[in-house]
């Protein structure tokens, strides 16, 4: 539910009609039980069940009025579980989601900056109210904010490397661009079709813009993910470093310049913890 105002940071760094965004949402949320580890794996599946009651609702109180009444009162007590946690759970530390990803793309930013290659700009885009339906993503999409190839950054501080070909909890957006054929050429990622829950780069695969999201996943799910034990004693560090030096070999092949991150990363005490 949205609770507060919120606002995205922009920075860029050089000049010229290219450009190489580097993404990754600020924000953190409230713990919720779908999210509990043993059952963050049917989150989809309990996404997918409550969508198709919602759409039954209507014929089957033309059809079976005692069966709407049930399913009237099954997404009453939803609500009402819902309104409970908001008003009464805290917001979950997000070490993992998405201080890992904050971490790499600011490096990254501040590394390409340093260095941006003739012709190009590197802009660095940290959005707010991604947890409440990629709002701010979607206001940076619509205000024509940011261009083309965007690398979206989430989740990195522990499991296996994944690049996303494409995402959607209901419909199935593919990636493409770039940065997607950059990805399919290095070895260090599995290729991924995110079906889980939804990225920042969902409103720009809506809008045909070239993206590409990084995720880790532990056993096809997020570690921790929006749950009290996301914190910054679950985060594998040396997960966030080499995410960030894989980042910027696509920044490399993307905008043809030779970054090898061997004089960067998200250094200990420094960028990460910040």
């Amino acid at each position: 539910m949205d609770r507060y105002a919120s606002e995205n940071l922009v920075a860029e760094a050089g000049e010229g009609p290219k450009t190489l965004v580097l993404m990754a949402h600020l924000d953190t949320a409230k713990s919720f039980f779908p999210y509990h580890p043993n059952q963050v794996k049917g989150f989809r599946r309990s996404f997918l069940a409550s969508t198709t009651l919602a759409v039954l609702t209507v014929p089957t109180a033309f059809l079976l009025p005692f069966g709407a009444r049930l399913l009237g009162a099954y997404f009453l007590i939803y609500a009402l579980a819902l309104l409970h946690r908001e008003l009464t759970a805290p917001y979950v530390n997000g070490a993992n989601d998405n201080a890992s990803g904050v971490a790499v793309v600011t490096q990254a930013f501040l590394d390409l900056a340093r260095r941006c290659p003739p012709g190009w700009r590197v802009m660095l885009a940290l959005t707010g109210c991604e947890e409440v339906g990629a709002k701010g993503a979607a206001a940076l999409v619509r205000n024509g904010v940011i261009p083309r190839d965007a690398l979206n950054v989430d989740n990195v501080g522990r499991g296996a490397l994944h690049y996303v070909e494409g995402e959607g909890m209901l419909g199935y957006f593919p990636y493409r661009g770039a940065l997607l054929a950059a990805a399919r050429s290095l070895p260090e990622a599995a290729p991924l079709a995110y079906r889980l829950a939804y990225f920042d780069t969902l409103p720009f695969v809506r809008a045909s813009f070239d993206c590409l999201t990084l995720i880790r996943l532990e056993d096809g799910v997020p570690p921790n993910w929006h749950w009290p034990s996301d914190t910054i004693e679950h985060v594998d560090l040396e997960a966030v470093e080499d995410t960030y030096r894989y980042a910027m070999r696509l920044a490399a092949i993307a905008v043809g310049a030779a970054y090898s991150g061997a004089d960067g990363g998200p250094r200990r005490g420094g960028a990460y913890r910040s």
